[in-house]
């Protein structure tokens, strides 16, 4: 362009430098559209709740995705997004305890979970409450245990002594004296000592006899005299028991006890190498029975047959008169 306003050609304008852009850049969103758009969430109502609610937030977003500012949307339009779940990440839970507590073992008892209750009110699962147990010590019964009656001091005296052990258990492991209440059973005793070696079967066994229905018991007073074990002998059967280190026509004492199993009075035969004798056993209690007899030799058998019914043979004893 010349100095007075006339149109000149670009080329008259080369000296002026570069000719300037005919095109001209500037921002103008006026007709932009905007809306509201979700983003991201609020905090849970319940932190332990079935029906848990949040807000979805939201923002104004212009339609070429920027974020814009609330004002530039419709506030009337503005959604309220909300979300339902079940959170139970911060529940907590109640046990509610029986007030029988177990039996004792290990020295140990536990009370029941007898409920679970969750900390928005709701009944789960026991185990929900497991780590809650009540434990406390207690201690189980103690028994005495007695061993094995060891062998008489004499075996020709009426002032034989013989002894056995009696140790305090509970749960199987041995305990001082004082954790058993109940009156320790005799540990000693002093008599003339029986020729017959397993009378008494106090060993909890029926060795040396043949041909009886086995031991019966274990506990005490299930024999005779307070005892805990007899030998049965059944109807058809012959127990015997070989005895030796008799004498020869030296006068002894046969002597037993006996019940009929089924708490009737029963009959039997017993008979040694010289003698055989009927006798009647009793019903609801032990009979005693004696049989006098001369040695035959150096050994006898004791034969115990012909039983009426199933009976209980105790303190079985031969001494001499």
């Amino acid at each position: 362009m010349a100095t007075d306003g006339s149109v000149l050609a670009d080329a008259s304008c080369a000296t002026s430098g570069d000719k300037p852009s005919e095109i001209t850049t500037m921002a103008d969103y006026s007709g932009c559209s905007y809306a509201w758009q979700p983003n991201g969430f609020g905090d849970w109502s319940s932190s332990c709740s079935t029906k848990a609610m949040r807000d979805v937030k939201t923002i104004c977003q212009r339609q070429d995705g920027v974020t814009a500012e609330d004002a530039s949307c419709d506030a009337a339009t503005r959604p309220a997004y909300t979300e339902e779940a079940q959170i139970l990440a911060g529940c907590t839970y109640e046990a509610a305890y029986s007030t029988t507590y177990s039996t004792c073992a290990a020295e140990r008892q536990s009370a029941p979970i007898i409920s679970c209750t969750r900390s928005d009110g709701t009944k789960v699962d026991l185990d929900k409450c497991a780590e809650q147990s009540v434990v406390r010590a207690c201690e189980m019964p103690a028994t005495w245990s007695y061993g094995l009656w060891g062998t008489w001091s004499s075996m020709c005296s009426d002032s034989a002594k013989r002894t056995r052990s009696a140790t305090c258990m509970v749960d199987g492991k041995v305990a001082p004296d004082y954790r058993c209440t109940a009156a320790k059973e005799p540990v000693e005793e002093t008599g003339c000592a029986s020729i017959v070696p397993n009378g008494t079967f106090e060993n909890g066994n029926v060795n040396g006899w043949t041909g009886s229905d086995g031991i019966y018991g274990g506990a005490a007073g299930y024999g005779a005299d307070g005892s805990r074990y007899v030998m049965g002998v059944a109807p058809g059967q012959t127990a015997r028991l070989t005895v030796t280190g008799m004498e020869a026509n030296k006068a002894y004492t046969l002597t037993l006890m006996c019940k009929g199993r089924s708490n009737s009075p029963a009959t039997a035969r017993i008979s040694t190498n010289t003698i055989t004798q009927n006798i009647t056993c009793g019903g609801s209690t032990y009979a005693s029975v004696t049989a006098n007899f001369s040695g035959n030799g150096t050994t006898d058998t004791i034969t115990l047959y012909r039983s009426s019914a199933t009976i209980d043979y105790d303190n079985i004893s031969i001494q001499p008169r």
